[in-house]
């Protein structure tokens, strides 16, 4: 069985978000920013209330809640531009190259302009699931990327459950992530 497809580059961003979404502890750090701000406002609001008078606490608690509201967006924003720049400067030379993937015996076989390559099924680490791909991740860090918009379903899930029946490892299907 082979595939035969080319990487776009919101491919690529999209596996470094759902990469990034996966990290704990970028997840911890994402709400100390949405929350530490918060607090530092309301404890300086309640000092200079007691010494300035109300109005300061009033300014500084829409100050915490105007950034309760825009802080979420403003970090989907800001680590979707990171990452398209990211793509931009690191995977120049892979964007809309045509890349085949074909599965023999115990080997994964890759090819595209730059060379060709093959991977032991048994070195697969995990098996993401999205609604838009498939992320082949193996012990090396190398990640197979599978867009299903380019690539026929009926291929990708014949290879998966390939993958699947020779490693063991079940897919980790998450059919409602998007990057928030």
């Amino acid at each position: 069985m082979e595939m035969e497809f080319a990487l776009s580059k919101s491919d690529f961003v999209t596996y470094q978000l759902f990469m990034l979404s996966q990290v704990e502890g970028l997840k911890k750090k994402r709400k100390s920013n949405l929350y530490l701000p918060i607090v530092y406002c309301l404890i300086i609001g309640v000092v200079l209330s007691v010494f300035k008078g109300p109005v300061y606490l009033l300014g500084l608690v829409t100050m915490a809640l105007a950034w309760f509201f825009v802080y979420p967006f403003y970090s989907k924003f800001y680590y979707k531009q990171y990452y398209s720049r990211f793509v931009k400067k690191h995977y120049k030379n892979r964007i809309d190259l045509m890349s085949r993937v074909a599965v023999k015996d115990d080997l994964i076989y890759l090819s595209d302009e730059s060379g060709e390559a093959s991977l032991e099924i048994r070195e697969i680490k995990s098996i993401g699931e999205i609604k838009t791909h498939v992320f082949v991740t193996f012990n090396s860090g190398m990640t197979i990327i599978l867009p299903k918009d380019k690539v026929d379903s009926f291929h990708i899930e014949t290879f998966v459950q390939k993958l699947e029946q020779s490693t063991g490892i079940a897919r980790t299907s998450m059919p409602d992530w998007e990057w928030k």
